[in-house]
């Protein structure tokens, strides 16, 4: 398996990167494996809460608001959700929201080729 990364852009301030626990079975049936879920502030002077949703097969398996500090140097701040869904091979998708904002969610699938082993969200 070849390990290859990818971003694509999120309707909410997001994105989902993907690159590295497929396996070639769950190519051909059109799942995949989520990793984990990484959220990003670029802000150098607000924290920012996210609320988050991992949804498999359209059931939610995970459910959790995190706070992520500002960043007042050059280093952005991330936070990783507590992986609390197993990590099997499914059709994922995203559901997140900023400060109360508007809901915004993306399918795994959309961003993964048949070459992807394992995907991990980024939410910024």
């Amino acid at each position: 398996m070849n390990r290859r990364g990818l971003l694509c852009s999120f309707s909410i301030p997001a994105a989902t990167s993907v690159g590295g626990c497929l396996g070639l079975d769950s190519v051909f049936n059109g799942s995949v494996t989520l990793g984990a879920v990484l959220l990003e502030n670029r802000d150098p002077d607000s924290s920012h809460r996210f609320d988050v949703r991992v949804k498999r097969g359209g059931k939610t398996v995970h459910t959790g608001s995190y706070t992520v500090q500002s960043r007042p140097d050059e280093f952005i701040r991330t936070r990783f959700v507590d992986c609390t869904w197993r990590e099997v091979d499914g059709n994922y998708s995203i559901v997140a929201r900023v400060d109360d904002g508007t809901w915004g969610e993306y399918s795994i699938l959309d961003g993964v080729d048949n070459k992807t082993d394992c995907a991990v969200g980024l939410v910024s």
